[in-house]
């Protein structure tokens, strides 16, 4: 669920799946996210959504956790080079895609905020 959310149209390779695995036995095996995570797959909620709202609400917690370790677990792999460098100028798409972003962050954070009063997310973090 959490490459899903990172990486929507990439399969996730079997390498970084028990990289994940081995990670989340080590560091998250008693964390009270385990709750959320388990809560957001049942239901196909939008981990990203969620994860944003959550962070700016409560600074970080497990769930951005989880989804700094998937990054780096990808990030050292060649298939997503291009997902984390950029091999060519880019200027003017940056800017031309700036708005775009902007807009976007206000969606996620917006969907989050509304999928955790919805789904009384907090509730499930006793917080």
């Amino acid at each position: 669920m959490i490459h899903r959310a990172l990486f929507p149209r990439r399969p996730m390779p079997h390498g970084v799946a028990a990289g994940y695995e081995a990670a989340r036995a080590k560091f998250f095996f008693d964390d009270v996210h385990a709750r959320l995570v388990a809560f957001l797959a049942e239901h196909g909620l939008d981990a990203e959504a969620v994860e944003y709202a959550l962070r700016l609400r409560h600074g970080p917690n497990g769930l951005t956790r989880r989804f700094q370790v998937m990054l780096t677990l990808c990030e050292v792999r060649s298939a997503y080079d291009g997902a984390f460098v950029q091999r060519e100028r880019a200027a003017g798409r940056a800017w031309a895609g700036a708005p775009w972003m902007a807009l976007r962050a206000a969606w996620k954070l917006a969907r989050g905020m509304y999928l955790m009063r919805t789904h009384r997310l907090d509730s499930i973090l006793h917080v």
